[in-house]
């Protein structure tokens, strides 16, 4: 997986001219293009040069032994022409050129705006440093959501999750908790997704869990719980949401809110690790049972278009970076053949002049 989430592009474009050779033994001549003038001997460089200082001229006829050179004003490429011995037809193609500037965003460390989990075979935040370490040896498994890669195995019965011991503060504040999921058993208890314990009293208890099949964004006497009864052995991406402007809490599935409350918190707890797959100091087994994927932490309420996009959206190639990246929250790489940047509708695009030109993506969602 990338370690950004986007990569911030710029492209420049210039035009360049290029001669091309059209056919040998042949000529434009005057019923085809218009004349643009007659040298009456020159070498190919000659020829061409003396046609790019004469306006209009697109295209010239050449005697191979140096015995003559026809500018031609034609209006079309290729230009027509017809059978001459000891001639060549060359005409220019105008070409576009483009540069393309690539830069990463700067790493954030610690507390920054952002985190992501991607979990690639570890539990590693590639963005802000809150990297995590598995308790009970949780297991990762391939393919994961995008249907490469790996995914986070967690088995209830092993009592199995993932600690951040890196204190990160929700404390009087937005934020969004999102990630893809994979429960491969249910039932009415506790199955932790996201968690944050300080102590247990109103507002200093942070979970984020299934209870009784469905979705619950707690602070600890204070929240809102989902409509929607979920079953396992089935992917669902959720997201979790809290407003401190509006003190909203809300919770999405599958890109579409299930469930929302307003004069909801804030949330107050000033320590504790946050933990993934466990919920503390609560009695029973809380753990989830099932896969875990793509986890990302943004501090800031995302909105409704922006939940449905990372819900739904496969992948986006804009072309704007290099060929093959996917700006969209898969990283599905693409693969180009027999293709060329060209100057598009909105910066760069694909230009497909070849029966063999083709682009596919080459991964899928499992």
């Amino acid at each position: 997986m990338a370690a950004f989430k986007n990569l911030l592009c710029s492209a420049s474009f210039s035009t360049i001219t290029v001669w091309v050779k059209i056919a040998s033994d042949s000529v434009i001549g005057d019923q085809n293009c218009a004349s643009g003038g007659y040298v009456p001997s020159a070498t190919l460089s000659d020829c061409e040069s003396g046609c790019l200082s004469v306006s209009g001229c697109t295209a010239v006829d050449w005697n191979i032994n140096g015995a003559g050179c026809s500018y031609r004003q034609c209006t079309t490429y290729p230009p027509n022409y017809l059978g001459q011995s000891d001639w060549e037809v060359w005409a220019i193609k105008t070409e576009t050129s483009t540069t393309t500037t690539i830069s990463i965003p700067a790493v954030t460390f610690l507390n920054g705006s952002y985190s992501f989990w991607p979990m690639e075979n570890n539990a590693f935040d590639v963005i802000s440093g809150l990297s995590g370490t598995g308790v009970n040896s949780p297991t990762y498994v391939t393919p994961g959501i995008t249907g490469s890669g790996y995914a986070l195995k967690l088995i209830r019965s092993s009592h199995q999750y993932i600690t951040i011991p890196i204190y990160k503060s929700f404390v009087n504040t937005s934020f969004t908790v999102e990630m893809w999921i994979y429960p491969t058993s249910l039932d009415v208890n506790y199955h932790a997704l996201f968690t944050q314990r300080d102590t247990e009293s109103h507002d200093h208890y942070l979970h984020l869990v299934i209870e009784n099949f469905q979705l619950n964004m707690e602070f600890y006497s204070n929240g809102v719980k989902g409509t929607t009864s979920l079953t396992a052995n089935a992917w669902y991406h959720i997201a979790f949401v809290y407003d401190y402007s509006s003190k909203t809490q809300t919770i999405y599935l599958n890109g579409n809110q299930d469930a929302s409350r307003s004069s909801a918190g804030p949330y107050l707890g000033m320590t504790g690790s946050i933990t993934i797959g466990h919920l503390p100091n609560i009695e029973g087994n809380t753990n989830f049972d099932g896969y875990i994927d793509q986890v990302s932490l943004t501090m800031s309420a995302k909105s409704a278009g922006d939940i449905l996009n990372d819900a739904t959206l496969a992948s986006w190639h804009s072309f704007d970076c290099e060929i093959t990246h996917d700006s969209g929250p898969n990283k599905l790489q693409g693969k180009a053949i027999d293709v060329t940047l060209a100057s598009g509708k909105v910066n760069q695009a694909l230009k497909f002049s070849l029966s063999s030109s083709y682009y596919q993506v080459r991964r899928r969602l499992s």
